[in-house]
């Protein structure tokens, strides 16, 4: 990271001498500037297919101006849409499988929960089950993969969850806030919802987590999409958090779940989750060294802590509404409504806070961190600090 950013602002002998800040401002090396991002990228996603430690420099072009795709405008179909598309007619059994649930007496939206068993069981989604089945036997490709999406979709339509949408930086800001919150301040946004990340802070995070993964099919591939589904599962009067991963590339290939199971009491703190899930190796002499998935983990539940923290105000968004797209870009949008959450901090100041050493005279540095209310406080909601630089008290 530290090569990286030096190189930005040092002397490269392809742009005749001059920086690659200073190149990027003038017309006449601008095309240069951009094959050397090109080129970049390229390692990068070569050391993702090689299973390699790979450095993202999506970040670089960001800062220069110099883009090397277009900005996301609003998410692409997420994680269910997507599988719901491969299956015809499952949405509207999934909904109709909804419908009838919220109509039974005994039914609970605080704590209604659609489990693995409940999809292999309903008699409308028994027609989707065979389906895939016969598609694994005949193609030996997708088959039952699409299985597992029956009951996010179910779960989805169940409690009508939101779908909240995270500016691009918010992703970095929520990575970099420090971790000392429990199980028990997760959640404030109903039994279900989702996260859709679309910045190449979080879904690099995810692709380096993917190339480690040797029997992964999006591994090495670039991510377009993730979406995160939070459920609140109940059992024994006990809360645990179901989060279920979706990785999806956009491609003809299936999205990709990986399935976590968060405590969500006051007595288990985050930390701890995010070890047992994703332990952090030992690093001698260079700190406190996070895996791709524990930093990834850790991004999304304190994204979750934000959708409902002190201060935040989520704006609805459609695709109907949202920015035209430029000539020649058909992307496919999400059907969904979704609830954009700001980035409550400059991305540039918040990168220049963490790039600068700790370690020298005379400031010293007080990472992001979640406020908790004092008793007498007019709201029960978590507030999330901002990072900073503390001035040494002059002595009298």
């Amino acid at each position: 990271d530290r090569h990286y950013r030096s190189w930005v602002d040092g002397p490269v002998p392809a742009l005749d001498g001059l920086t690659p800040r200073d190149a990027a401002g003038k017309p006449a090396y601008r095309e240069r500037v951009v094959a050397l991002l090109r080129g970049l990228d390229e390692h990068y996603m070569t050391s993702l297919r090689r299973g390699e430690p790979a450095y993202d420099p999506s970040w670089i072009g960001a800062e220069l101006c110099l883009r090397t795709e277009p900005p996301v405008l609003f998410p692409p179909p997420l994680a269910h849409e997507r599988a719901a598309a491969r299956l015809p007619g499952s949405r509207a059994a999934c909904r109709a499988v909804a419908d009838r649930l919220r109509r039974l007496e005994a039914f609970d939206d605080g704590r209604a929960c659609f489990t693995d068993g409940d999809v292999e069981r309903d008699p409308e989604l028994i027609p989707f089950l065979e389906g895939t089945q016969e598609a694994a036997n005949e193609t030996d490709t997708e088959g039952g993969e699409l299985t597992p999406f029956l009951r996010l979709m179910v779960q989805h339509e169940l409690h009508q969850g939101m779908v909240f949408w995270p500016e691009e930086g918010l992703s970095y800001l929520m990575d970099h806030t420090r971790v000392d919150l429990s199980g028990g301040d997760l959640g404030g946004v109903g039994p279900s919802s989702a996260l859709v990340f679309t910045d190449r802070h979080a879904l690099s995070l995810a692709e380096r987590f993917l190339a480690r993964q040797a029997e992964e099919p999006l591994r090495g591939q670039r991510l377009r999409v993730m979406t995160a589904y939070v459920t609140e599962v109940w059992e024994w009067g006990d809360r645990t958090l179901d989060l279920t991963l979706a990785f999806d590339a956009g491609g003809a290939d299936v999205p990709s779940l990986w399935r976590f199971d968060v405590p969500g009491t006051d007595e288990d703190p985050l930390e701890k989750t995010l070890q047992a899930h994703a332990p952090n190796p030992a690093v001698e002499g260079h700190g406190e060294a996070r895996t791709p998935l524990h930093r990834l983990l850790r991004t999304v539940l304190h994204t979750l802590v934000f959708t409902a923290s002190e201060g935040v105000q989520p704006e609805p968004r459609t695709a109907a509404a949202a920015p035209a797209r430029p000539p020649g870009d058909d992307t496919p949008r999400s059907a969904e409504t979704v609830f954009f959450l700001a980035t409550p901090m400059n991305l540039w100041a918040a990168r220049t806070f963490h790039e600068q050493d700790p370690s020298k005279p005379p400031r010293a540095f007080t990472p992001a961190f979640w406020k908790t209310p004092a008793p007498s406080a007019k709201s029960p909601l978590l507030r999330w600090t901002p990072p900073a630089w503390k001035l040494p008290r002059k002595k009298r």
